[in-house]
């Protein structure tokens, strides 16, 4: 356990020294308390003109908040620390150990390690370990950079008066009131229909599955085809009586899913072709019926007319094929083409 700071520990910059002489505090007691401040002047702002470093709106505005409400207030306070020791010498990197963390911070070094993973998770921090000839190195990942947050900020900076609440049917990848995916549900979904409780997924695991569906959307996947796969995942383990342990498994079908999908695009094609066949097939068949319905609405002596030239067309068509005719069925069939092929040819005006 380390040693705990106390205020002679503290080094206090000399302007502040007027605001400490001010300070009563009771010797008596175990733990030291700040009395009231007796100066009531009235404090005036003072720009801030040195000695200080520019840090990213969006770490105090949105990072800070979501780590104190979703991990600990120690991790917003490790990421302020290794961000002031980096970006506050104009670069991203900085190699410490995790005693000087403790020394710098006061937290434990096995509470630091805790909160190291939690920045890990995040996708706020990368952490390269050292050895013991060499410091541990951390890079800072700005929240604009983070698979965890830059959707959202983007969002936001698209519509900067947008109202900071739930919007509900929204698919996009962060959820606005908690900065969690919307593939939360997604994950939840998952593990439901492999029959896991509800009670027994932790937050490490709904997390990992988060950044699951993060990589495939980063590789240009929609929601809704995660969302298959998903599904797929689980009818492919049934039915090779295959174990699920966890939606990680998802990445290894997706070449299989992506098979699928196109073998039902191809058979809805052919189904499509098929359908569009048959279509016209019935159009044609409806459109020789009306022209032998109009050929019987016909005056007789054009009927005549008519019927004597498709007797002609029929004896040219048997004696150039040299086709003998059997039955009567076959004879009318060939009358009832030419006479069609005729009346398509002076009387399809008005037909269809």
């Amino acid at each position: 356990m380390s040693k705990k700071l106390t205020l002679d520990d503290i080094q206090i910059d000399i302007s502040q020294d007027a605001l400490i002489k001010n300070i009563d505090i009771d010797k008596g007691e175990k733990k030291a308390e700040i009395g009231k401040i007796k100066d009531t002047k009235p404090i005036k702002y003072k720009p801030i003109r040195k000695d200080f470093i520019k840090v990213d709106r969006w770490v105090i505005d949105l990072v800070v908040p979501f780590l104190n409400s979703n991990s600990s207030p120690g991790v917003s306070i490790l990421y302020l620390d290794l961000f002031r020791m980096s970006y506050g010498y104009g670069k991203n990197t900085i190699k410490l150990t995790d005693e000087i963390l403790e020394q710098r911070i006061g937290i434990p070094k096995r509470t630091i390690m805790k909160y190291k993973k939690e920045l890990v998770k995040y996708d706020l921090l990368s952490y390269k370990a050292g050895n013991r000839k060499t410091r541990g190195e951390f890079t800072i990942i700005l929240p604009e950079q983070s698979a965890y947050f830059k959707e959202h900020i983007h969002k936001k900076v698209k519509t900067p008066t947008e109202n900071v609440g739930n919007t509900e049917g929204n698919n996009t990848i962060y959820n606005i009131d908690n900065v969690y995916i919307d593939s939360e549900t997604l994950v939840r979904s998952f593990y439901k229909l492999c029959g896991w409780k509800e009670t027994s997924l932790t937050r490490e695991t709904i997390d990992k599955g988060i950044k699951v569906v993060i990589s495939l959307v980063k590789q240009g996947h929609s929601l809704q085809f995660i969302d298959g796969l998903c599904n797929f995942t689980i009818s492919y383990c049934k039915e090779n009586n295959k174990p699920v342990y966890g939606i990680g498994f998802i990445t290894h079908l997706v070449n299989e899913y992506l098979d699928k999908i196109e073998k039902q695009k191809r058979s809805a094609a052919v189904k499509s072709k098929k359908e569009k066949e048959i279509k016209e097939l019935n159009e044609e068949l409806q459109k020789e019926e009306m022209m032998l319905s109009k050929y019987q609405q016909l005056p007789k002596h054009l009927r005549s007319v008519i019927m004597t030239e498709a007797k002609g067309m029929v004896d040219e068509i048997v004696a150039k094929n040299n086709m003998k005719i059997k039955s009567d069925y076959t004879e009318k069939f060939l009358l009832d083409g030419c006479l069609i092929e005729i009346m398509e040819r002076d009387y399809s005006e008005g037909i269809m």
